[in-house]
């Protein structure tokens, strides 16, 4: 799992799901019920009560984060998404190159000048080599499929 840097140093795996498993998730009737009654919703009232504020879901250890543009996959009348349970070194962060900046000269009379930033980043989940055929399997990442019936 991850450790937090709060004081308590609570640990959680974080669950990445698509747009249709997040909605069967957040019309279960167990999952409702705990952010009705158990979640902790401290100060600033309606600001931080999940009844109120849509977001990530916390269910027995795990945050759910609801990603968008996972794809769906469909026959037409059953559709079919992704979820990956991630815990802590699923996934890496790796630079090639630092960001600098970096500027835009044209000659046609001072009329485009630009700056940016460049960088070269990547942003993969991490796979080890397993036994001698030297396969690759996932570390510290379950991945799942799930149907669900489409929205009307």
């Amino acid at each position: 799992p991850i450790r937090t840097n709060t004081e308590d140093g609570r640990e959680y795996y974080v669950m990445f799901t698509g747009s249709i498993c997040f909605r069967d998730l957040k019309a279960d009737a167990n999952i409702i019920a705990a952010n009705r009654d158990a979640r902790a919703r401290e100060g600033s009232g309606m600001d931080k009560n999940p009844l109120f504020q849509d977001g990530d879901l916390i269910w027995d250890g795990v945050i759910i984060r609801e990603i968008p543009e996972f794809p769906v996959f469909s026959n037409g009348t059953i559709n079919c998404g992704g979820a990956f349970l991630c815990g802590a070194q699923a996934v890496a962060a790796a630079w090639g190159q630092m960001p600098r900046p970096t500027d835009k000269k044209e000659t046609d009379y001072g009329f485009f000048t630009g700056s940016g930033i460049e960088e070269m980043i990547g942003v993969n989940k991490i796979m080890r080599k397993h036994g001698t055929l030297g396969t690759f399997k996932d570390n510290g990442m379950v991945s799942g499929f799930f149907a669900a019936v489409g929205d009307a």
